[in-house]
């Protein structure tokens, strides 16, 4: 038997369904795998697996940036290799194009076929490395720019600041640009339950240290961490803990570019880096932190075909940061017909509201809160029957999503970033980290639900 199933067909689809690439590898007579993939994601009642089987033809998928990339097969082929591929393939073309948008994509689909022909022949996979791929590219890529509101910083060693936007440029600009420059992206994903009284049930974070360098010839790094940095076994110790505020990391994973000699010592990072994009550490964390947020409700029912809910939310971090991004779903009673809403303080600049009446739920948004500040929403929810009082157990939980800037909840940071050359070049080179917290899935619970 063959020991390799193969693939069928690599497309990408924007979130409307169109399609924005695709390449047939086998001719194996599949016309149309893109269109009945498209189909079964929108008509899939709840989220759909990232593997399955529709009419004899296997699809496995990721989403990016909105955009979907996904493998079709008539093989059964390995779930774990076909995402791991898929991963590879987002990030390489994500390091040729600068950014993955629908836009880069439409703008580079000449250089995007080449690639993927070199990542995969026939079915069979190639060149899974933006260093191996660079070479065997005859297009170059059109420099597509991606809006946003974030800035990349230097760390405390050095100073000034340049949009977030700089690092979005493709790998080949490093043979043409003149400046050399490295990019460092921290960051910490949060994931937090907090009980209908306010208690923390479960809390983590999983972090990461991404890096992405314009540095001609690629010399040697040395990355240093804060010297109170403690990892594995050695954050249960009671020892760790009694040294007041350090640094715990539970479990920590290095790319394979990474040579860990002084770590224990120095807590210094050696590293090589690779052509484009990647990452230099990702980490988790179990023990408890003080959340970024915490948000109160409360539920009233005013009659019996009536609900009033408060919903209250506290920045607890310092005033001198601000946290954008900020959205917070509030689920409703499925028998909920009407919502008003008022917020309860005078400037409500840069705060929406509004009621999904298919789906049931409110999203407030703000587009800024800053450190120390509380602000509060009230709700009037109308009830279809007499059936208010019931209906106060299908308020909730509430779902917050949120970013914050240059802040890092592990106090996990970078003292140094030295650069293996003559001292001449070292002064031209330019160093930009940035510090991201996030919300991954943090989930505030009401009355006991």
């Amino acid at each position: 038997g063959v020991l390799f199933k193969m693939i069928s067909q690599f497309f990408i689809l924007s979130a409307r369904g169109d399609t924005l690439l695709l390449r047939d590898f086998r001719n194996e007579h599949i016309g149309g795998a893109n269109e009945e993939f498209f189909r079964s994601v929108k008509l899939a009642k709840e989220d759909i697996p990232p593997a399955f089987c529709k009419d004899g033809v296997n699809f496995m998928f990721l989403k990016r940036e909105g955009l979907f990339f996904v493998f079709a097969s008539l093989s059964n082929i390995s779930p774990p290799f076909a995402f791991e591929l898929l991963n590879r393939v987002t990030k390489i073309i994500k390091d040729f194009c600068g950014v993955l948008t629908e836009d880069a994509i439409r703008q580079n689909m000449g250089m995007i076929y080449e690639i993927i022909d070199e990542i995969v022949d026939f079915g069979y996979p190639q060149l899974t490395s933006s260093e191996l791929i660079i070479p065997m590219i005859e297009n170059t890529a059109v420099d597509v720019a991606a809006p946003s509101f974030l800035e990349y910083w230097t760390p405390t060693f050095l100073s000034g600041k340049a949009p977030s936007t700089a690092s979005n440029r493709p790998i080949q600009d490093v043979t043409s640009k003149k400046v050399d420059e490295i990019f460092v992206d921290v960051y910490e994903n949060v994931n937090a339950v907090f009980s209908h009284t306010g208690y923390l049930v479960n809390f983590s974070i999983d972090g990461s240290i991404v890096m992405k360098s314009y540095l001609k010839d690629n010399p040697e790094l040395r990355m240093v961490l804060n010297d109170d940095l403690v990892i594995g076994s050695a954050s249960n110790n009671p020892m760790a803990r009694a040294m007041g505020p350090v640094c715990l990391v539970d479990d920590v994973a290095f790319h394979e570019c990474v040579r860990l000699n002084d770590f224990q010592l120095n807590k210094t990072l050696t590293i090589q880096p690779p052509e484009g994009e990647f990452t230099v550490m990702n980490y988790r964390i179990a023990t408890e932190h003080d959340c970024p947020f915490r948000i109160f409700t409360f539920v009233d029912d005013v009659n019996n075909y009536q609900l009033e809910i408060v919903v209250k939310i506290r920045a607890c971090f310092k005033e001198t940061i601000k946290s954008k991004i900020n959205k917070i779903k509030i689920p409703l009673p499925k028998k909920a017909t009407k919502c008003s809403y008022r917020f309860q303080q005078t400037n409500c600049q840069g705060m929406e509201g509004d009621f999904n009446d298919e789906l049931k739920y409110f999203l407030w948004t703000l587009t800024e809160i800053k450190g120390g500040q509380e602000l509060a929403l009230r709700l009037k929810v109308t009830i279809e029957h007499e059936v208010a009082h019931r209906a106060k157990q299908e308020v909730g939980p509430i779902h917050l999503t949120f970013e914050i800037p240059m802040y890092s909840l592990s106090n996990l940071r970078l003292k140094a970033l030295h650069i293996r050359a003559s001292p001449e070049k070292t002064k031209q080179i330019h160093k930009w980290v940035r510090y991201i917290s996030r919300s991954n899935s943090c989930m505030f619970r009401v009355s006991g639900a």
